[in-house]
């Protein structure tokens, strides 16, 4: 069985109107439409590629053991029957990618997976005031409710087998 890539995308608005889902949606396809049509500024992928080929270099992960990063980085892969070495040997990743700013190869990206994948989901989610508090209160209505539906025996049982 080949394993396959899975990747999601994910455009995270907070605290906007949902009024304007439809502009957000068109601002968003808009500017991959754009960046697909026209390209991504080269400078600006080389930079990109540089801090994050600088990051895996320097393997700082603060206070986790670098030793441990790695087995997590083997699992990505292995886990889904890809080859365990495949996120450490990142050298030649950096150097492909490199070489790909100047053929288009972030710009078919975009095209492939992002414009032309008919799979999408668009996700609104919004606060409903109090809804914490009408949570407890209900809560708290069917444990009254509970409790008196148990005998003074009932009860002390249960005190009492929390306490083991």
């Amino acid at each position: 069985m080949k394993a396959e890539f899975c990747s999601y995308f994910s455009v995270v608005a907070k605290n906007a109107n949902r009024e304007q889902r439809g502009e957000f949606l068109a601002v968003v396809k808009g500017t991959l439409r754009k960046l697909a049509d026209q390209g991504i500024d080269k400078r600006s992928l080389l930079a990109g590629l540089n801090y994050y080929e600088f990051q895996y270099r320097e393997a700082d992960y603060g206070s986790a053991p670098k030793g441990l990063m790695y087995g997590l980085w083997c699992m990505d892969s292995w886990l889904y029957g890809g080859d365990p070495m495949l996120h450490l040997e990142y050298l030649e990743t950096f150097d492909y990618l490199k070489k790909a700013v100047d053929e288009g190869y972030f710009e078919k990206l975009i095209q492939k997976y992002l414009l032309d994948n008919p799979h999408e989901a668009v996700i609104t989610v919004s606060p409903r005031m109090n809804q914490t508090a009408e949570e407890d209160s209900k809560l708290a209505a069917r444990l009254k409710a509970y409790k008196e539906s148990l005998s003074r025996e009932e009860q002390e049982a249960l005190v009492a087998q929390t306490r083991l």
